[in-house]
């Protein structure tokens, strides 16, 4: 483990401004525009928490499209973020450059969707201990087969390129670069995102539940 004297990893949450029509776009068939841009926040909100629960060491709130929105600013300083600014381009790039950002001062980086409450503390501090301990890259597959995070020890830029984003084929082509870049990895299952009306009426069945997920209220109103 790191002291305080040592240099620190770095978790980034990325996240989009909560403006109604511009997030959750599949949700918000289900739900409305304006519901889906309440429940991105009270996701958002949920990840931001279960990443400061994993790890108190820095972190990031990555913003698009840049970081003037209250709600992101106050969020970030709610939970001790700085509030850093996604550069333009698809999600591949602007991963890969927060990644080489992020490399240039930690010894790692890893990212989490800001959708992703679902993806519990402890599978992000297992992630977290594996690249304390030296694996090249961790990423935790998704149930709809693309991936909730991903973090590694050193930049490979392929593995965030002509990826099928949004679709269910992420993780395999992922996979499939991992293993023509000579890279070691580890995947940590069990997380999944909220994209639709149906994952989100299974997150309130599980936060009824034993397994409450940090940030979203037991019995919040779904539609």
């Amino acid at each position: 483990m790191n002291t305080g004297t040592e240099q620190q990893g770095r978790v980034l949450v990325f996240a989009k401004a909560p403006v109604p029509g511009r997030v959750k776009t599949r949700l918000a068939a289900g739900v409305g525009d304006h519901a889906a841009a309440v429940w991105f926040r009270r996701l958002t909100s949920a990840t931001a928490a279960n990443v400061r629960e994993a790890w108190t060491g820095p972190a990031e709130l990555c913003c698009a499209p840049d970081r003037a929105h209250p709600w992101l600013t106050g969020l970030a300083r709610r939970h001790g973020m700085c509030a850093a600014v996604q550069v333009q381009g698809d999600l591949g790039r602007r991963m890969s450059l927060a990644v080489q950002r992020g490399l240039q001062s930690a010894p790692w980086v890893l990212i989490i969707g800001a959708d992703c409450a679902p993806v519990s503390p402890r599978l992000l501090r297992q992630a977290i201990d594996a690249l304390e301990e030296g694996t090249e890259l961790v990423i935790g597959p998704a149930e709809d087969g693309g991936y909730v995070f991903i973090g590694c020890r050193r930049h490979v830029p392929g593995i965030f390129r002509r990826i099928p984003w949004s679709s269910g084929r992420v993780m395999r082509v992922t996979q499939q670069r991992l293993r023509r870049s000579g890279l070691g990895w580890r995947e940590f299952h069990g997380g999944w995102d909220v994209d639709t009306l149906t994952d989100l009426r299974r997150l309130r069945r599980d936060s009824t539940g034993s397994r409450g997920w940090t940030g979203i209220r037991p019995g919040s109103a779904l539609p």
